[in-house]
């Protein structure tokens, strides 16, 4: 029986022991798979998946399934850490009047992506109350948001403005 594999998606970091999973080549995957299809992943055979802003670049329509897929391959018992960037946060960073027009603009970026390629554009926008339902309704249990996930350093714990996290970091459970 093969060792329950630990799945990192998107970005182009590696943990030790850990799989990393990427539709663009560029960043040179273990596994070269867009996270709404999951080729190269098999049912029951994933005990931890983290996503660090991936989830904001699949398309609504696109969210439940591609979850339920995420569902599908993991173990029972196992983790997703889930990061995207956290609208309610970056709504009031974009109202800050201390930042000048450059570090809005950056704001507006980490809201709709940062655009330097094709898949670097973000299709929808996440709270708490809105990721919370969407693993709910794919069966995840045991939802928690947290400050870090201490993993290791990624967007998830990025603070650019006033020490204040533009991620909604998110642990739950198939269990």
């Amino acid at each position: 029986m093969n060792k329950p594999l630990k799945v990192i998606i998107g970005g182009d970091s590696a943990i030790p022991d850990w799989k990393t999973m990427n539709a663009d080549p560029a960043t040179n995957p273990d596994i070269l798979s867009d996270i709404v299809n999951l080729s190269g992943i098999e049912s029951n055979s994933v005990s931890v998946f983290y996503l660090s802003h991936v989830l904001e670049h699949i398309r609504l329509t696109d969210v439940l399934a591609t979850l339920s897929k995420i569902y599908d391959a993991m173990n029972m018992n196992s983790t997703l850490f889930i990061s995207v960037p956290d609208l309610t946060i970056l709504n009031q960073l974009l109202h800050d009047k201390s930042l000048d027009i450059n570090q809005k603009i950056h704001v507006l970026r980490m809201i709709y992506g940062g655009q330097i390629s094709n898949y670097d554009y973000h299709f929808f926008g996440y709270t708490y109350e809105i990721l919370e339902a969407f693993l709910k309704n794919t069966g995840f249990s045991k939802i928690r948001k947290v400050e870090d996930f201490s993993l290791h350093k990624d967007t998830s714990n990025f603070k650019p403005y006033k020490g204040i996290p533009i991620s909604l970091n998110v642990i739950c459970h198939k269990s």
